[in-house]
Order: C-alpha cells, then structure tokens, then sequence
C-alpha cells in the first residue's frame, strides 16, 4: 500500500569548525547525522568534500502521527541543552537550520503549528525555518 504522508523535522547546527565530539558530549542527544568539514562524501555520483561541520538531529513521522507532535517532540529534547546550544553559537560562529519536510499524497495540505514556545526557542537560537511541502497526487 501506498504511504498517504510522511514527515521528518530536522534541526541542523553548523559552522566551518568546532569541536563536535565534545558538543557531542555536553548536548546528549545522539544526532542522525554529522558532518566535518573536508571529509569525503559521494554528491550524486560525484566525490566532493564537506564545506562545513554540522551535528543533526531529525524526527521522522514514523512515531507520530501528526507534524505537531514532531514539533512538540523536537522542542522537548532540544530545550534543556538551550544554553549549550548558543554558547556554541557565540564560541564558534555557529548557524542554527529548522527544516519541515511533509509529502502526502490524497490528503489535504497539513497544517503547521508552532506553539509561543517554541517561536521563542527558535528565535534564542536564531534559528532559520525552511518548509518543504511535497504533493505526491497523481493527476487523474
């Protein structure tokens, strides 16, 4: 059967260079992926280098059933390590990324909700917000 919708929300810290093993350490949340600047990495078929360091962490819609709840989730674990977060900012020069990503297919477009809290966290780690929104409907 075909999936109707599916969602992930990403949050991407970056810089040219910090110490990501010891922002490991201090943040305690296991990212899905990262990045350091001049490592390998295959773009398409062609071998290019990292142009920059990043820790990421993603919510994937698999344990949810709404986009909501992945916000909601995603502002719970980030929140305690709010000070880590911007002190690594300041030290390092470092650019906070949201990215919303919703494909559905036969559904209605999905609503977004931030809640004040989470507006404020994004604004304390000046945080960019990117949505993608993906309609997967087959023209009939």
């Amino acid at each position: 059967m075909k999936e109707k919708y599916n969602s992930s929300i990403t949050i991407r810290i970056s810089g040219d260079v910090f110490p990501i093993d010891n922002f490991l350490e201090k943040i305690d949340i296991k990212p899905v992926e990262i990045y350091k600047k001049g490592e390998p990495f295959l773009r398409g078929l062609i071998q290019d280098t990292q142009p920059f360091t990043a820790w990421e962490f993603t919510i994937n819609s698999s344990k949810f059933k709404y986009t909501d709840d992945q916000i909601e989730y995603l502002f719970q674990k980030l929140s305690p390590y709010l000070d880590t977060i911007t002190d690594y900012q300041k030290k390092y020069n470092l650019k906070c990324e949201t990215i919303i990503c919703v494909r559905y297919d036969e559904y209605q477009t999905p609503g977004i909700h931030f809640e004040p809290n989470h507006i404020n966290f994004l604004q304390k780690i000046k945080s960019s917000v990117d949505i993608d929104i993906y309609n997967l409907c087959s023209e009939k």
